[in-house]
């Protein structure tokens, strides 16, 4: 497998869930690189965990083939910061609405459709 470099979040996020589920996950190489990952993944017989939105282009060009893991159920959030107190400003503003819009666009999703 192609897994992060510990300590990043996600990589945690794996090792917890595969501890969950009685097993650990030994990676054959590790790179914080989501563009390494995908080559490495593309080029070698070897796996790598990724969110959807990380390698739509790659699925249409059909460069990596993709299943969904279903059970157990992994998620990735995105979270938009925004300041406690005081005036949001102009450029936080406009990224907070065009992550809105892409999102109603997505359908919530955090990848777009493959048709589209």
């Amino acid at each position: 497998m192609v897994l992060p470099r510990r300590p990043a979040h996600w990589r945690a996020m794996l090792d917890e869930t595969a501890r969950s589920k009685g097993f650990m996950l030994q990676a054959a190489v590790e790179a914080d690189s989501l563009t390494l990952q995908k080559e490495l993944a593309a080029s070698q017989p070897l796996y790598a965990v990724l969110g959807p939105y990380s390698f739509v282009s790659e699925l249409r060009a059909k460069r990596l083939q993709a299943t969904p893991i279903v059970t157990p159920s992994l998620k990735r959030h995105v979270t938009l910061a925004l300041p406690k107190h005081g005036k949001m400003t102009t450029a936080c503003q406009i990224v907070s609405e065009m992550v809105q819009a892409i999102v109603r666009e997505w359908e919530g999703n955090l990848s777009p459709p493959l048709d589209a």
